[in-house]
Formats: structure tokens, C-alpha cells, sequence
């Protein structure tokens, strides 16, 4: 008999095996979240989740619907929904919803635009390409979450070029606390300002460092 079984540590159902896998590749990526690989391999079938854990369901915007799993399981990463009218067979992005490439965080990372329509304010479904902080009003961009590498300042700068020219109120993240309902785009593009400048201060004190003309590294 085989089962498709779930990384508990970070949500990943694997296909259908008669025996749990030997490791979790995504959990031993650098960027992974959890505890060392000893501590955190756990393995775990739907049917085990579903007598535990329910999904919950929530509307955020019409339109824009929130599918988190709780208690939570894994990283607690919520899936978002968004309906759209599409005309025809083919599912296509039309002039209220947009995918758009910004790389940064991944090289395919990317972000959805959902433009204003009726009562629901025009919206950026940023996923983890850029980070709603929990305070609700600011943003980050790394290259690697738990080790807290930021995104070095060009890559900043470029996902501000490509996301400045779209019109949005509001940002939602990866996580359901993480949104900002007002002034989104202001957020965003102030956040990449504070960064893409705070690595210009580290770059002039690397530069007229003795130690980083040496070693690289950032002075201490």
C-alpha cells in the first residue's frame, strides 16, 4: 500500500511511496525554516493531518479568499484565492490580473497584481518576493528568510522599477497577520528606498575599511 505522505516541517506532500522518503530536499535547502534535520524529520499522511488540523476559510477582499490550515502546520503559510471572471476555455491573465516577474528571493520569484474592481481595492499578492514585516506598514527583501540574508541592493532596485509603474492599495504576504491595507504601494516603495540605501552606508564603511580591502567581509 502506498501513501502520499507530508513533510511536517514544512507542509510538502511527496507522491505516493510505500515507505517515507529519506529525506525532505526542501528542508535541507539553506533557506529553509525548522530545527536541524534530525530534530525536524517527521512525516505525516493527509488522513493523520485531517484528525488534527482543519482548513479555515476566510474572505479577505470579494473576491479574495484566505485558506489557512489550523492549528497551524508546517511554516503556517496561507494559500490565497482569487476569483476571476475568465471568458473561454483557456485561463489567461487579463487586465485584472497580472503575474508579474521580479525575481530577487528566487530567480522565478514573482508577485500578482489584482487590479480595482467593484468594492475591492486594487491589490499585490506578494508572496515571500517581498516580505509584509508584522508591523504592517513595512517591507523586506531577502535572499534567505531564516538565515536573514538580505537581497543585495541591486535586486532591490530592480523589483521597485518593475512594481513602481502598478497602481495598489494593498499588499498581502505570505502569512495571514502579514497584509497592509492602506497605502501599499507607498510601503513597498519607501521599504526598497530604506534598503537600497542602508546597503550604500555598508558599502562605503566596507570600502573605507582595512580589514574589508582584505578579507571582504563586513566590518565589525
Amino acid at each position: 500500500m502506498t501513501t502520499a505522505l507530508l513533510c511536517a516541517a514544512c507542509g510538502t506532500q511527496f507522491a505516493d511511496t510505500p515507505r517515507p522518503p529519506e529525506r525532505c530536499p526542501l528542508c535541507e535547502d539553506s533557506r529553509a525554516f525548522g530545527r536541524p534535520r534530525g530534530e525536524r524529520q517527521r512525516w505525516i499522511s493527509l488522513a493523520e493531518l485531517g484528525a488534527t488540523h482543519c482548513n479555515r476559510v476566510r474572505e479577505l477582499e470579494p473576491g479574495v479568499i484566505s485558506i489557512a490550515t489550523e492549528p497551524q502546520f508546517g511554516v503556517g503559510q496561507h494559500c490565497l484565492l482569487v476569483l476571476v471572471a475568465w471568458e473561454g476555455a483557456r485561463l489567461a491573465i487579463d487586465e485584472d490580473l497580472t503575474l508579474v516577474h521580479c525575481a530577487g528571493h528566487f530567480p522565478g520569484s514573482a508577485v500578482l497584481h489584482a487590479a480595482r474592481r467593484g468594492e475591492r481595492p486594487a491589490c499585490l499578492f506578494a508572496g515571500d518576493t517581498i516580505n509584509v514585516l508584522e508591523d504592517q506598514r513595512n517591507l523586506s527583501f531577502m535572499h534567505n528568510y531564516p538565515k536573514h540574508l538580505p537581497l543585495p541592493a541591486e535586486d532591490v532596485r530592480k523589483i521597485a522599477e518593475i512594481v513602481e509603474p502598478l497602481a495598489f492599495e494593498r499588499v498581502y504576504g505570505c502569512w495571514p497577520q502579514n497584509r497592509i491595507l492602506r497605502g501599499g504601494r507607498r510601503a513597498v516603495l519607501r521599504s526598497a528606498d530604506r534598503h537600497i540605501r542602508r546597503y550604500a552606508a555598508l558599502g562605503e564603511a566596507c570600502a573605507g575599511s582595512p580589514s574589508a580591502s582584505t578579507t571582504g567581509r563586513f566590518p565589525t
